[in-house]
């Protein structure tokens, strides 16, 4: 008989999973969560997930869970698709936890982590703000080609300039802030979430919502940051979504009026966005970098 699991309180945390046709990725992401729950922690975590009119059989694959499974797996079908940005707003308004951890259709937790974040959110800190560091996998090798995407140990942070401007030296991003990007290393207070949400809806579309809700969130001046150096997610490299070829530069001649309205450092980001265009998308415009971001970013 089919075991349909009764949440007899609020959970501590909502494992939030948006997907969209992702059925040959969701099985080993779900493995990766379940796999972690026991009779210590069933009745502190919900999965929640929010399925944007998949047309593959990841709705057989949830089905297959939840009868199976004694976890607490919460499904969501969309009628129609929402797009990215709507159907993850959606799910954290499905959630029921105290605070969220959004984990990508195609991203891996590492064994024996669930226990540890549960043991960190269960301590009194107000609007607590968790950041995870994560390790990169080569998705045809199914091997790790990056141990530590962000190279130093754990820390807190007091503020939101002494977060975003922190220099990193992970495979990707110059400070620690451009992180903000990656849905799966973040765990937020879901009701600090909902205060800011309805200001950023302006920003739907550009395929990074949460992004503009974590800056707006990180700007409170009591919420502290705490990073956590040892890795707890997997990133599965190789499988991102065709957004379109506008997706990078949409998101960040948004991110510089944001961030300049939320009191950072206007020369900062000006100086971060410089490095970024001109080591990542110089080859892909014609005319010069520099007169480029000045006109693109309007300084």
């Amino acid at each position: 008989m089919p075991f349909y699991y009764t949440i007899m309180k609020q959970p501590i945390l909502s494992i939030l999973i948006p997907t969209y046709n992702r059925a040959r990725l969701i099985t080993k992401t779900l493995d990766s969560i379940t796999s972690q729950i026991n009779n210590k922690t069933i009745n502190d975590i919900e999965i929640v997930i929010t399925n944007d009119g998949s047309k593959d059989d990841t709705e057989k694959i949830i089905e297959s869970y939840q009868k199976n499974n004694p976890c607490n797996i919460v499904y969501f079908k969309n009628e129609k698709n929402l797009g990215f940005d709507k159907n993850l707003i959606n799910t954290v308004n499905k959630a029921q936890g105290k605070y969220c951890w959004f984990i990508g259709d195609d991203d891996l937790l590492y064994n024996n982590v669930l226990s540890g974040i549960i043991k960190k959110l269960k301590d009194n800190e107000k609007n607590k703000f968790l950041m995870l560091n994560y390790s990169r996998m080569d998705t045809k090798t199914e091997k790790i080609i990056v141990k530590k995407m962000i190279e130093f140990d754990s820390k807190k942070f007091g503020n939101i300039n002494n977060f975003f401007f922190k220099a990193s030296y992970s495979s990707k991003f110059p400070n620690m802030g451009m992180n903000l990007i990656y849905l799966s290393i973040f765990i937020f207070n879901r009701e600090h979430w909902l205060k800011y949400v309805n200001n950023c809806k302006k920003y739907i579309g550009i395929n990074f919502i949460h992004t503009f809700i974590f800056l707006h969130m990180l700007a409170k001046k009591d919420t502290k940051i705490t990073y956590i150096g040892q890795p707890s997610v997997i990133y599965r490299s190789g499988n991102a979504r065709d957004w379109g070829n506008d997706i990078w530069l949409s998101y960040h001649a948004k991110l510089l009026p944001v961030a300049k309205s939320l009191r950072l450092s206007k020369i900062k980001i000006y100086k971060l966005q410089f490095k970024y265009f001109t080591k990542y998308i110089k080859s892909k415009i014609s005319i010069p970098i520099k007169k480029f971001i000045l006109k693109y970013f309007k300084i």
